[in-house]
């Protein structure tokens, strides 16, 4: 399993020159920025997470804080729940914040919602494939591809 955390970082240097900035959201009202093991993840994945740090607890923010960071890709995956409520929770902040639709990364198609209580709500071996899904959504269907149904299942992720 080690040697396939190792082969993602691997896979997705190779896809840039530099690395996409993400935000990883684990609750949607109020927002909450994923935090734990989640920035190790993202790091794995090949992405820059300035919204915490290795071992930092989840953390509320302000709407303004994620306007301010306007990522390239953002990263829905609310703690302890399915796909489908990920999904609704993207869709409820698209119709009711203004703001959110402005977004970079909304308006580029690049706002994905994920499985939170699979892949992202406690520590296991599931935990790779969740940063499988991740480099996925990050680095797009040439990553998935390479890393295949396995290590990124494409039922994870609506985006």
């Amino acid at each position: 399993m080690q040697s396939a955390f190792d082969w993602i970082p691997k896979v997705t240097g190779d896809m840039t020159s530099s690395k996409p900035r993400v935000a990883f959201l684990e609750w949607h009202d109020p927002l909450f920025a994923g935090g734990h093991w989640i920035p190790d993840m993202l790091e794995i994945a090949g992405c820059s997470y300035e919204m915490g740090s290795s071992s930092d607890r989840s953390k509320a923010m302000k709407d303004e804080e994620l306007g301010q960071l306007d990522p390239d890709v953002i990263l829905i995956g609310p703690c302890g729940f399915s796909l489908d409520r990920a999904f609704n929770d993207t869709l409820d902040l698209y119709e009711k914040k203004a703001w959110f639709k402005e977004m970079r990364a909304v308006k580029e198609g690049r706002a994905f919602a994920l499985d939170g209580n699979s892949y992202y709500a406690r520590p296991g071996p599931r935990l790779l494939q969740g940063c499988g899904i991740m480099a996925a959504c990050i680095h797009g269907d040439q990553v998935a591809e390479i890393l295949g149904e396995e290590l990124a299942p494409s039922g994870g992720i609506v985006g």
